[in-house]
């Protein structure tokens, strides 16, 4: 996989976000919040893609495993051991979703910003729900034992610095 790309465009963004911590102007904040929320979509891409080439055989390894049980060939009770040993893949399919869902509210709030010049009041929750979601994400893969590039979990810190920089200018301030 082509993960030396995506640790440029993270470190990219870090040196924006410490310029940003020197007190730039508002246009370079959205800019880079902005540039924090393309790495951490470039970062789901690349945990999703780690999914995708994992999981085909963790669902061989469950299925042959369930076949080699006594008495869950062709029953209900095979079918519902194969759900137990893939439920914690399904909870990484979900926390994908659920981080790019994130993500793409975070954009919206950034979007609201260019337009009117402030952020939603909702954006530190925004914000937060980012950095949750991408922190579980995580940690589920690393109970996978999915091998992620170095980057990944550092995306959560990006949401948190993302926060932290665009704090200014929420409406309401």
């Amino acid at each position: 996989m082509r993960y030396d790309g995506l640790m440029q465009r993270c470190q990219a963004v870090l040196v924006v976000v410490v310029l940003l911590a020197a007190g730039c102007a508002a246009r370079q904040a959205q800019v880079a919040v902005q540039a924090s929320l393309t790495s951490l979509a470039t970062g789901l891409v690349a945990a999703d893609e780690a999914v995708a080439a994992a999981m085909p055989d963790a669902a061989a390894e469950a299925r042959d495993q369930v076949l080699r049980e006594p008495g869950c060939v062709s029953t209900d009770q095979g079918l519902a051991r194969y759900d137990v040993l893939m439920r914690p893949w399904a909870d990484a399919v979900e926390a994908l979703r659920v981080t790019r869902a994130a993500l793409y509210l975070a954009q919206g709030g950034v979007s609201v910003w260019i337009e009117s010049g402030n952020l939603p009041a909702s954006w530190e929750p925004l914000c937060a729900d980012v950095g949750a979601s991408v922190e579980a994400l995580v940690e589920l893969l690393q109970n996978l034992g999915i091998e992620l590039p170095e980057v990944v979990p550092l995306l959560a810190e990006y949401a948190e610095q993302a926060c932290t920089v665009a704090g200014p200018w929420i409406a309401g301030r």
